[in-house]
């Protein structure tokens, strides 16, 4: 189906998208999956890998009442440019990168902060824990 450009898939009861759908749909543009079961964001991830989806409507999904859901697809797909049939403005699209952007950054400084700690906590309160102890035994 290497000519397909547009693939209509409402109302099907689909939960899944196979991750090999830029393999065999190439050349696909349109891409409307409305009123079916997809749950989850992480489900949305093989669609990121079509470069040229230029049309995605997920409109009665699930999926669609998650936070920040339209800022993820439109930074995970920035090819797309209408969105459960809403034109995406540049603005909104510069907004989602840079929100994940921060949030990703965020997330990694958090990582960061909780392994230094872990690391480093036990030598730094193994001198404060030494002066308790000879504190005590004096007295």
């Amino acid at each position: 189906m290497k000519r397909l450009k547009c693939l209509l898939l409402s109302n099907n009861r689909i939960s899944k998208i196979e991750n090999d759908l830029q393999m065999n749909l190439p050349n696909l543009e349109a891409l409307i999956l409305t009123n079916n079961q997809i749950q989850e964001i992480a489900d949305l991830d093989p669609l990121m890998s079509i470069k040229t989806l230029k049309y995605l409507s997920l409109l009665d999904n699930p999926v669609t009442t998650k936070k920040h859901y339209r800022y993820y697809v439109l930074h995970k797909c920035p090819s797309i440019r209408i969105l459960d049939f809403r034109r995406v403005q540049k603005k909104v699209n510069r907004r989602s990168l840079s929100f994940f952007i921060l949030f990703t950054y965020l997330f990694i400084f958090t990582l960061e902060m909780m392994m230094i700690l872990f690391f480093f906590l036990p030598f730094i309160l193994l001198p404060l824990k030494m002066n308790y102890i000879l504190i005590f035994e004096i007295f």
